[in-house]
């Protein structure tokens, strides 16, 4: 009996590993990426850089995500499953230049 739940336990470790990971860089205060596309209704792996020497934060309303990057650091979150459709992401610190949109189909 404990042989399978640990073996279960093994398998969803695995399968939460096995999520997709999507690199996303802020730069001079800007994200590289300003449109991303993922499948709708499987989770994914968001990792973040913030190459930039001052503090970032990571917000998406639509998603319902807030997250602090220091400066020079990295995070990474795991978000989904979302419906298909569209979902802003901006930096808060900086929202006129840092924003995008992920699609979700």
């Amino acid at each position: 009996m404990k042989l399978l739940i640990s073996l279960a336990l093994l398998s969803n470790v695995a399968f939460a590993d096995d999520l997709k990971i999507i690199e996303l860089h802020i730069k001079n205060h800007k994200y590289d990426l300003e449109k991303i596309e993922v499948e709708a209704n499987k989770k994914f792996k968001l990792k973040i850089y913030n190459d930039d020497s001052s503090s970032e934060e990571f917000e998406s309303k639509s998603m319902v995500v807030e997250k602090f990057i220091g400066p020079k650091k990295s995070i990474t979150i795991t978000i989904g499953p979302l419906k298909p459709g569209s979902y802003d992401y901006f930096a808060d610190f900086h929202p006129s230049t840092g924003k995008g949109i992920l699609i979700a189909k």
